[in-house]
Protein backbone atom coordinates (compact mmCIF):
# COMPACT_ATOMS: atom_id res chain seq x y z
CA UNK A 1 0.00 0.00 0.00
CA UNK A 2 1.22 3.81 -0.79
CA UNK A 3 1.57 6.18 1.43
CA UNK A 4 -0.57 9.16 0.35
CA UNK A 5 1.04 12.53 -0.58
CA UNK A 6 -0.02 15.19 1.35
CA UNK A 7 -2.57 17.82 -0.42
CA UNK A 8 -0.34 21.10 -1.24
CA UNK A 9 -0.55 24.33 0.56
CA UNK A 10 -1.94 27.04 -1.31
CA UNK A 11 1.05 30.27 -1.24
CA UNK A 12 -1.95 32.58 -0.80
CA UNK A 13 -5.73 32.89 0.41
CA UNK A 14 -8.18 35.86 -0.70
CA UNK A 15 -10.24 37.47 1.10
CA UNK A 16 -13.65 39.22 0.52
CA UNK A 17 -11.87 42.52 0.02
CA UNK A 18 -9.62 40.76 -2.60
CA UNK A 19 -6.35 40.88 -0.04
CA UNK A 20 -3.89 38.42 -0.22
CA UNK A 21 -2.49 36.79 2.91
CA UNK A 22 0.22 34.50 2.48
CA UNK A 23 0.62 31.05 3.74
CA UNK A 24 4.10 29.43 4.70
CA UNK A 25 4.44 28.32 1.49
CA UNK A 26 5.10 31.80 0.59
CA UNK A 27 7.88 32.75 2.76
CA UNK A 28 10.84 33.47 1.07
CA UNK A 29 14.81 32.67 1.91
CA UNK A 30 15.96 35.67 2.95
CA UNK A 31 14.44 37.73 5.62
CA UNK A 32 12.49 35.54 8.16
CA UNK A 33 9.20 37.80 7.90
CA UNK A 34 9.09 38.48 3.84
CA UNK A 35 8.10 37.04 0.91
CA UNK A 36 9.22 34.72 -1.74
CA UNK A 37 9.95 36.20 -5.27
CA UNK A 38 9.07 32.91 -6.85
CA UNK A 39 5.41 33.15 -5.51
CA UNK A 40 5.24 36.76 -6.45
CA UNK A 41 5.62 36.36 -9.96
CA UNK A 42 3.69 33.70 -10.31
CA UNK A 43 0.99 35.81 -8.25
CA UNK A 44 1.32 38.97 -10.56
CA UNK A 45 1.43 36.82 -13.89
CA UNK A 46 -1.97 34.79 -12.50
CA UNK A 47 -3.76 38.13 -11.50
CA UNK A 48 -3.00 39.44 -14.85
CA UNK A 49 -4.12 36.66 -16.61
CA UNK A 50 -7.09 35.91 -14.74
CA UNK A 51 -8.30 40.30 -14.83
CA UNK A 52 -7.27 40.54 -18.37
CA UNK A 53 -6.77 37.14 -20.09
CA UNK A 54 -9.52 35.18 -22.20
CA UNK A 55 -11.11 36.37 -25.59
CA UNK A 56 -8.27 34.33 -27.65
CA UNK A 57 -5.87 36.74 -25.70
CA UNK A 58 -2.60 34.90 -24.45
CA UNK A 59 0.20 35.58 -21.82
CA UNK A 60 3.32 36.23 -24.55
CA UNK A 61 5.68 37.92 -21.97
CA UNK A 62 5.92 38.79 -18.77
CA UNK A 63 8.34 40.98 -17.23
CA UNK A 64 8.91 41.44 -13.11
CA UNK A 65 10.75 44.11 -11.39
CA UNK A 66 11.13 43.51 -7.40
CA UNK A 67 12.63 46.12 -5.91
CA UNK A 68 11.57 45.54 -2.22
CA UNK A 69 10.86 42.54 0.24
CA UNK A 70 7.33 42.73 0.54
CA UNK A 71 6.40 41.49 4.60
CA UNK A 72 4.43 38.63 5.19
CA UNK A 73 1.30 40.90 5.35
CA UNK A 74 -2.23 41.52 3.96
CA UNK A 75 -1.55 42.77 0.62
CA UNK A 76 -3.03 43.50 -2.95
CA UNK A 77 -2.57 42.99 -6.41
CA UNK A 78 -3.41 46.17 -8.62
CA UNK A 79 -3.27 46.01 -12.51
CA UNK A 80 -4.18 49.01 -15.56
CA UNK A 81 -4.14 48.57 -18.89
CA UNK A 82 -1.76 50.38 -21.07
CA UNK A 83 -3.11 49.19 -24.04
CA UNK A 84 -6.23 47.64 -25.43
CA UNK A 85 -5.65 47.15 -29.32
CA UNK A 86 -7.71 44.23 -31.05
CA UNK A 87 -4.62 41.99 -31.49
CA UNK A 88 -2.28 43.21 -28.34
CA UNK A 89 -3.05 43.82 -24.92
CA UNK A 90 -0.49 45.71 -22.22
CA UNK A 91 -1.09 45.44 -18.50
CA UNK A 92 0.66 46.70 -15.71
CA UNK A 93 0.48 44.65 -12.18
CA UNK A 94 1.38 46.40 -8.79
CA UNK A 95 2.00 44.69 -5.70
CA UNK A 96 0.95 46.72 -2.58
CA UNK A 97 2.12 46.31 0.91
CA UNK A 98 1.79 48.55 3.43
CA UNK A 99 0.51 51.54 0.83
CA UNK A 100 4.02 50.77 -0.56
CA UNK A 101 4.72 49.27 -4.01
CA UNK A 102 7.51 45.89 -3.73
CA UNK A 103 7.33 45.04 -7.29
CA UNK A 104 5.86 45.51 -10.70
CA UNK A 105 5.10 43.47 -13.69
CA UNK A 106 4.43 44.19 -17.45
CA UNK A 107 2.07 41.61 -19.53
CA UNK A 108 2.00 41.44 -23.34
CA UNK A 109 -1.23 39.27 -24.21
CA UNK A 110 -1.50 38.75 -27.96
CA UNK A 111 -4.75 37.14 -29.60
CA UNK A 112 -4.18 34.22 -31.12
CA UNK A 113 -4.75 33.39 -34.67
CA UNK A 114 -3.70 31.58 -37.48
CA UNK A 115 -0.37 30.70 -38.39
CA UNK A 116 1.13 32.32 -42.07
CA UNK A 117 1.58 30.02 -44.83
CA UNK A 118 5.23 29.11 -45.42
CA UNK A 119 8.06 26.82 -43.99
CA UNK A 120 8.79 27.44 -40.29
CA UNK A 121 12.20 27.28 -39.23
CA UNK A 122 13.43 24.30 -37.03
CA UNK A 123 16.55 24.19 -35.50
CA UNK A 124 18.81 21.43 -37.17
CA UNK A 125 19.86 19.02 -33.84
CA UNK A 126 17.13 18.06 -31.91
CA UNK A 127 18.07 18.74 -28.28
CA UNK A 128 20.36 16.05 -26.75
CA UNK A 129 20.45 17.52 -23.27
CA UNK A 130 18.90 15.02 -20.48
CA UNK A 131 14.84 15.79 -19.44
CA UNK A 132 14.21 16.78 -16.19
CA UNK A 133 13.09 13.83 -14.95
CA UNK A 134 16.08 12.44 -15.38
CA UNK A 135 18.04 14.53 -13.32
CA UNK A 136 18.40 13.84 -9.85
CA UNK A 137 17.51 16.69 -7.43
CA UNK A 138 19.65 18.52 -4.98
CA UNK A 139 19.62 17.27 -1.43
CA UNK A 140 17.65 19.18 0.85
CA UNK A 141 19.93 22.46 1.87
CA UNK A 142 19.55 26.36 2.24
CA UNK A 143 19.65 26.41 -1.51
CA UNK A 144 16.25 23.80 -2.38
CA UNK A 145 14.86 25.91 0.94
CA UNK A 146 15.19 23.07 3.18
CA UNK A 147 13.61 20.80 0.76
CA UNK A 148 10.60 22.79 -0.31
CA UNK A 149 11.56 23.26 -3.85
CA UNK A 150 12.85 20.25 -6.50
CA UNK A 151 16.02 22.09 -7.59
CA UNK A 152 17.38 19.44 -10.78
CA UNK A 153 20.97 20.57 -12.34
CA UNK A 154 22.52 19.74 -15.87
CA UNK A 155 26.25 19.96 -16.42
Amino acid sequence: MTEALPEPMPFFHRDTQGLFHATDAARGPWKANSLHGRVIIGLLGTEIERRHGGSGLHPVRLTVDMYRAPPMVPFEVVTRVVRDGQRIKVIDAELMAEGRSAGRAVCQLLLRSDHPEGTVWTGEEPWGGPMPGDLETVPASPLTMGGMWDIRIAT
